[in-house]
This record gives structure tokens, C-alpha cells and sequence, in this order.
């Protein structure tokens, strides 16, 4: 009798364990759900207004892409095939921001709220990470390449062969993958309120890797800066002759230089921009407040636009491959072409 009066106890206790637990189970799953409607609700209109702008930038930075490639002269030319890649970067970036968008729509549309497993926020954000990552790569793969033309003038002719720039690349994209199978293998099933590119992993690795990226960028940065006042030095020992500064001029490929470096700088402000709004941002105590703040950082994905802008009114043959590719279209066949005077951009990217 005694034995059967333990056993009821026992049973009622754990009884009563197993309530108390599913109870503050669904008390956290609550509690999440309703921080998950929460942060949609405070970045619903920024997922409308990034599906269309990943579309524009998908569009200008794919086509732009497709224009040199189907160009026989400037797919052969080394740092067009660096702005090739810096164009399919952001082609990248911008699936990666429509799809992120369109995830968040459907399933806030499908369950009400956002909640997400980190798992599948990995698979979603894959493509903006890796998008992001190859900008970062290929921005300092085009300073080094400059600081090479300008620094080693009769090596980067003769020597710089063209298999030398798809190995670079090749190590630009082996960076990237090493990168996502870090964060793969710190990634758990535990339940996410929101999904972005920077709750994909555990926090120590997205950290790290933050700032492995910012390294990148201040070198690419450095380089460029100290590739321009190498420039500026050498033209300066030659403004006395007009002829001279002009010849000086073609031979360094300063314009193009100036152009790259005021992509990477344009990309680096709007980071910047980012970075100042996350850290305000994150001294608000209240985590809604400290989003509307936060969210606008976004305004990084608008340097792929930038990006293309640049190189279509700075770089000519960049713009006359863009005509050309347009002429292929039937609608546009009859585009009138504007005749090509030759640049520095001829030489310098051969």
C-alpha cells in the first residue's frame, strides 16, 4: 500500500514537471512569436522596398556583367575581368536581398509571425553573404592589380598574365566558401525571431569574420591611397610639360585608378553609414527602438547601383559594351553607338 502511495507521488510529480516545463515552453515560444511579429512589423516596408531594388540592381549589375563577357576584346582585358566579378558580386547580393525578402513576406503571409530555424536562416542568407564577401575580395583584388600597374609597369605588361587574374579569383571564392563552412559548422536548430545575414551562425564566428572583412576593406582602402599619391608624385615631377604630364597620365592609368578608388571608397562610406546607425542603434535598451534605427543601415545594398553608375560614366568602354549588348536585342537593334575614342582604358586593361 505504502509502496503504491510512493509510486501515485512520484507520478504526480512528474506530472506536475512536465506541465510546469510545457508551460514555460509555450511562455518563450510566445514571447518569441511576439518579438518576431514585432521586429516585422518594423521592417515590413523596408522588405517591400528591397524586393524592387534587388530587382534594379540584379538587372544593371547582371547585365553589366553579361556585356563584358559576351565582349571578345574586354573579357581578355585583366582588371575588366576584375570589374566582371566585382559586377557579378552584386548580382549575387541582390538575389541574396530578394530572396531574404521575399522568405520574410511568405512566411510572415503563411504562420504570422518570422520565427526561423538558424538552420534555415543559413540556407537563406547564403547568397547576400556570399555576395557581400566577393565585393569585399574583389574590391581589394582590383587595388592590388592597380598598385601592381602602377608600382611593377613593365611587369604587369609582360609578365602579368591573364590565368594569373582567374587564380586570384579562384582564392577569392575559396575565401568565401571557407568562410560559409565555418559558419556552417557553428550553426544550431535553435529558434530565431528575424533572419538576417548576421544571426546565420553563432555570434563568436559572424563576429570574427566581420572583422576579417573590415581588414580587407582598410587594406584595399590604404592601397588605393597610397597607389594615388605615388600618382600624384610622379605627375607632379611632369605638370611642368603639358605633353609630358599628358603622356604621364595614359601611362599610369590615373583616371581608371581614381575610378576604382572612388567605387571602393563609395562602398566603404555607405559601410560606414551602416556601422554608425548598428552602433547607436545598439545603445538603445528597447530592442524595437534600437531596430528603427538599425534597419536603415540597408542603405549598403544601394552601392549596387552606385557601383554600376561609376563604371557606365567614368570607364567609356564599359559604357560602349553596354550599348553593344543592348543592340543584340531586337527592340533596340537600331541604338545608335557613340563613337569610341581611344582611352587610357584601352591600355590599361589589356
Amino acid at each position: 500500500m505504502l509502496a503504491n502511495d510512493l509510486e501515485q507521488v512520484q507520478n504526480n510529480s512528474i506530472a506536475e514537471n512536465i506541465v510546469k516545463r510545457n508551460d514555460t515552453l509555450q511562455k518563450d515560444n510566445d514571447q518569441l512569436i511576439s518579438l518576431s511579429v514585432g521586429i516585422y512589423h518594423i521592417v515590413e516596408e523596408l522588405n517591400y522596398a528591397c524586393i524592387p531594388l534587388g530587382i534594379v540592381i540584379f538587372l544593371m549589375q547582371g547585365f553589366a556583367s553579361a556585356a563584358i563577357i559576351f565582349n571578345s576584346k574586354l573579357r581578355r582585358k585583366r582588371t575588366f575581368l576584375l570589374i566582371c566579378m566585382l559586377c557579378i558580386s552584386w548580382t549575387i547580393v541582390a538575389a541574396g536581398e530578394i530572396c531574404s525578402a521575399v522568405g520574410t513576406l511568405v512566411r510572415y503571409s503563411l504562420f504570422n509571425n518570422c520565427v526561423i530555424t538558424q538552420y534555415n536562416c543559413f540556407i537563406e542568407q547564403t547568397s547576400l553573404a556570399v555576395g557581400l564577401l566577393l565585393v569585399i575580395d574583389t574590391n581589394l583584388l582590383t587595388a592590388v592589380d592597380r598598385c601592381l600597374a602602377i608600382i611593377t609597369p613593365h611587369w604587369y605588361r609582360k609578365q602579368y598574365k591573364l590565368w594569373m587574374v582567374y587564380m586570384v579569383i579562384f582564392f577569392a571564392i575559396l575565401h568565401v566558401f571557407i568562410s560559409r563552412l565555418q559558419r556552417f559548422f557553428n550553426v544550431s536548430d535553435i529558434l530565431l525571431p528575424f533572419c538576417t545575414p548576421l544571426m546565420d551562425s553563432s555570434e563568436g564566428i559572424v563576429k570574427e569574420q566581420q572583422i576579417i572583412s573590415n581588414i580587407l576593406l582598410i587594406i584595399t582602402i590604404l592601397l588605393y591611397f597610397l597607389t594615388i599619391i605615388l600618382v600624384k608624385v610622379k605627375l607632379k615631377n611632369v605638370k611642368q610639360d603639358r605633353i609630358l604630364c599628358c603622356r604621364a597620365k595614359e601611362q599610369l592609368k590615373s583616371k581608371l585608378l581614381n575610378t576604382l578608388a572612388l567605387n571602393t571608397a563609395s562602398y566603404a562610406t555607405t559601410l560606414l553609414f551602416g556601422y554608425i546607425l548598428t552602433t547607436i542603434a545598439s545603445s538603445e535598451k528597447n530592442i524595437f527602438e534600437s531596430l528603427k534605427i538599425a534597419r536603415y543601415a540597408l542603405i549598403t545594398f544601394l552601392n549596387g547601383i552606385v557601383t554600376f553608375l561609376i563604371f557606365y560614366f567614368r570607364i567609356r568602354e564599359f559604357r560602349f559594351a553596354m550599348i553593344q549588348m543592348l543592340q543584340k536585342i531586337p527592340v533596340l537593334k537600331n541604338l545608335k553607338l557613340v563613337r569610341i575614342v581611344p582611352s587610357e582604358f584601352s591600355t590599361a586593361v589589356s
